[in-house]
């Protein structure tokens, strides 16, 4: 038997896999977490770092 039952068939449920898997599925290598969740995370985790960081500029003196 086969696993689909039509191209369509096929096509329908190889995009909701793709789908759970790029989207919903936790990964372990993502702190277990799903992608969409810990690329919102990573991105607020950026910009909450990036409004810490201090923008002083140091002053050299030229050697010359």
């Amino acid at each position: 038997m086969s696993w689909f039952q039509s191209l369509f068939d096929a096509r329908r449920k190889i995009t909701a896999w793709r789908h759970d898997y790029n989207e919903q599925r936790p990964h372990s290598s993502l702190k277990y977490l799903p992608p969409e969740e810990f690329a919102a995370k990573t991105s607020y985790a950026k910009v909450e770092n990036a409004c810490r960081v201090s923008h002083f500029h140091t002053v050299t003196a030229d050697a010359g």
